[in-house]
Parts: C-alpha cells; sequence; structure tokens
C-alpha cells in the first residue's frame, strides 16, 4: 500500500479508542502499523457483539497487523527488542495511559515520562 507514510513503522500498544483510532489513520496513510496485544485476552473490543470480532474492533484496527505480545514480561520485552522481531528490534514504550508505578514495576522504569 503506498500513501504519504509508506515506509514508517508504527507499534501500536493502546487500546479502546483514542490510541487505535490514531493508529488506524496512519495505516490509513500507508504506515506499516503493529498492534501488540496481550496473549490470551488480545484488545478488549474483540469480544463486544454477537459476532467473532466486534464492529468496533473491525471499525478500529483495519489496516493493521497484530501480534500477540507480553510485555510485562522479561521474555516478551526481549522479543519485542530482539532484531526481525515484528516490531523491527524498535524499543517499545510502555503503554502511554500506564500510571507512573506501573511503568516502574512492570520494568519500564527508564522509559517513564512526566506530564
Amino acid at each position: 500500500m503506498g500513501g504519504a507514510l509508506a515506509g514508517i513503522k508504527i507499534i501500536e500498544t493502546a487500546s479502546y479508542v483514542t490510541g487505535p483510532f490514531a493508529a488506524q489513520l496512519l495505516a490509513d496513510m500507508g504506515a506499516e502499523v503493529i498492534k501488540l496485544e496481550e496473549p490470551k485476552r488480545g484488545d478488549p473490543f474483540r469480544g463486544w457483539g454477537d459476532e467473532s470480532y466486534s464492529p468496533t474492533f473491525e471499525s478500529l484496527n483495519r489496516n493493521k497487523k497484530s501480534v500477540a505480545l507480553d510485555l510485562r514480561s522479561e521474555e516478551g520485552r526481549a522479543e519485542a527488542a530482539r532484531p526481525g522481531a515484528p516490531n523491527g528490534g524498535i524499543a517499545t514504550p510502555p503503554p502511554t495511559s500506564s500510571s507512573p508505578s506501573s511503568v516502574s514495576r512492570d520494568g519500564y522504569a527508564g522509559a517513564a515520562r512526566s506530564s
């Protein structure tokens, strides 16, 4: 797919509406968006509704790839940082909705930002 953002890789760690919507817009403009989801749970919107995928999930996740990866585990973080991994070995920051205490607890102590 072409577009203004062709060749750009985006790693999405968000869930619910705002983050997935922003990443969807980037995908629509040609970026390669890789959505990281928690193993066994996935995006909370996957299970909404009576169908296999909810219309809300489908509407916010078009043009994306999806990978199940537990960024709270050492193994998951090592996989995310591995060259050739789905995110190309790019260090994945914590979700922006994380509190400073959960950022530290989940192993992202160096990535915490103050507002």
